[in-house]
């Protein structure tokens, strides 16, 4: 297992590449102007998580050969050639409707995460939950959590009664 993250990856023929690996992380990281930003091939269980994948010149984002289980969620997709294939394998390119998946430049979603514009990866696998917005999931808001104020009166009024 890896860790890349904060990273600017600029103007190379593949910017990152996982290759048989396991286990690994890539967030944060900025990568631009790259003939391919990410390729992932033969590779399980790996998370890549809040990445800036811009103006790659053929793909944002590849997945190729035996893979599975990766996350791909929380990252802006922004001006490449194309933006992601996944051909094969079981990968979520979303973490579901409260968490969401990614923003993809020219792809029209309503909310943050929207929850009735999904977007198609090329290979059949889908983005259920993208947002509107470029990192769009620091303007999501939690549902506000419920709490019932009970005034020390009406805990009094309760015990003299049970008596």
């Amino acid at each position: 297992s890896s860790i890349v993250s904060g990273n600017l990856i600029t103007q190379s023929g593949r910017g990152i590449i996982l290759s048989n690996t396991l286990n690994s992380t890539i967030s944060e990281n900025n990568i631009i102007n790259n003939t391919d930003g990410i390729l992932i091939s033969d590779s399980t269980f790996n998370r890549i998580i809040a990445n800036n994948i811009t103006q790659n010149r053929n793909w944002g984002m590849q997945l190729t050969g035996t893979q599975k289980n990766n996350t791909i969620y929380h990252n802006n997709f922004i001006n490449n050639k194309d933006h992601s294939q996944d051909t094969e394998g079981r990968n979520s390119w979303d973490m579901g409707n409260i968490t969401g998946g990614n923003y993809w430049s020219g792809h029209v979603a309503k909310g943050n995460p929207s929850h009735d514009w999904p977007r198609l990866i090329k290979g059949g696998k889908m983005d259920l939950y993208p947002f509107q917005d470029v990192s769009g999931w620091g303007a999501a808001k939690p549902a506000p959590s419920i709490v019932a104020v009970i005034s020390e009166e009406k805990l009094l009024e309760d015990r003299i009664m049970k008596e």
